[in-house]
């Protein structure tokens, strides 16, 4: 782990600077701002998602499709972290980003109340080169109310972010840059942050370390800190196109597979495997639809991201369930694993004798 403290040099001239503080300011302005048309925020997503691109050097025709040269993801004992080219086009979807940038400002504002007169020390844990988190933030708020530390596996992501606060004006609310797993990372006592965001991971919780790194980090808040997402629930249930039509879906939630509360770190306790506590759920005979893993975040308070909201929400299909199963329905256990792929794991199917209409509790 490697760990450089501020300040850094500018690189830019006052009015270059003045002209990318205003542009930026605007786009995460209109995308806190709940009473803009959805269409402003995905220009403005799309707007700032164009010009890291631009500044960093970056080919968005090249990343795009994931296959590409120079997008490969970085393995790590919880879960693999995206590519930093990759890292910056999540800033495309318009109301993931409006929605974390809320709960953040949020949980800021929060903080400035539960610790009066002390400057938030705010954590973007895997920030990659964009760091949109922790720079809004810094941009938003003085040094002297809010300091970002930037923590990412890719040395080259922090260079970028520094290189991108020097454009924008807000190098003097960089605390530090932290190179190295943050699911590895410890804080001095004295260094605790008020506040960790952390945005690494896919949907059903799959591939990333977002379990590893909430386990790690959020045991070393602040007393009375907030780690964001506050609560990531991944259920199993059936996803059907609605009577209306028009787009409109039926959800039927049968269970929870897995919650990952980051107030309760210590009730993940996992087996010799990697695997926490199994789940057992019913399911009744679905030969016409697919079980799916849905996925809802409580990032902050009432900030949430819903079914179908953005691609960490959207449905992923349980693979591996027998066709007795799916014909007859029956008893499904399933756990979570932490490990270098981490995933819902299906353990064990138990098909029903009889045909199972009903879900049963």
């Amino acid at each position: 782990m490697r760990i450089a403290l501020a300040p850094v040099t500018p690189t830019a001239s006052v009015r270059w600077v003045n002209a990318e503080r205003r542009a930026f300011d605007e786009w995460t302005t209109c995308l806190i701002d709940e009473t803009r048309a959805p269409q402003e925020h995905l220009t403005a997503a799309h707007a700032w998602c164009g010009w890291a691109l631009e500044r960093l050097g970056m080919d968005a025709v090249r990343i795009d499709p994931p296959d590409s040269t120079g997008t490969h993801p970085t393995p790590l004992p919880g879960g693999e972290a995206i590519s930093p080219q990759r890292a910056v086009l999540c800033l495309r979807e318009h109301l993931r980003t409006a929605v974390y940038l809320r709960a953040l400002d949020a949980a800021v504002r929060a903080a400035q109340e539960k610790f009066p007169g002390e400057t938030i020390h705010l954590v973007e844990a895997g920030c990659g080169p964009a760091a949109p988190m922790a720079l809004a933030m810094a941009a938003r708020y003085s040094p002297a109310e809010v300091q970002v530390s930037l923590l990412d596996i890719h040395e080259a992501s922090l260079g970028d972010a520094r290189r991108l606060a020097a454009d924008l004006g807000v190098e003097r609310s960089l605390r530090a840059t932290i190179c190295g797993d943050a699911a590895a990372v410890r804080f001095a006592e004295n260094d605790r942050p008020h506040i960790v965001v952390a945005e690494v991971l896919r949907r059903a919780l799959k591939k990333e370390p977002q379990v590893a790194v909430t386990r790690a980090l959020a045991p070393q808040l602040r007393a009375g800190g907030f780690f964001l997402p506050e609560r990531i629930e991944v259920d199993l249930g059936f996803v059907r196109a609605g009577l209306a039509g028009g787009g409109s879906w039926d959800i039927e939630r049968l269970g929870p597979v897995f919650v990952l509360d980051a107030g309760r770190t210590d009730a993940l306790v996992p087996d010799a495997a990697g695997r926490l506590p199994e789940r057992s759920i019913f399911v009744p005979a679905h030969a016409a639809s697919a079980l799916q893993l849905l996925t809802r975040l409580q990032l902050f308070a009432a900030h949430a991201l819903e079914d179908f909201h953005c691609s960490l929400t959207m449905p992923e299909r349980l693979r591996g369930v027998p066709d007795a199963i799916a014909a007859r329905g029956g008893r499904l256990r399933l756990a979570y694993e932490i490990s270098a792929d981490p995933g819902v794991r299906l353990i064990a199917a138990e098909p029903a004798e009889e045909a199972i209409s009903a879900v049963r509790f």
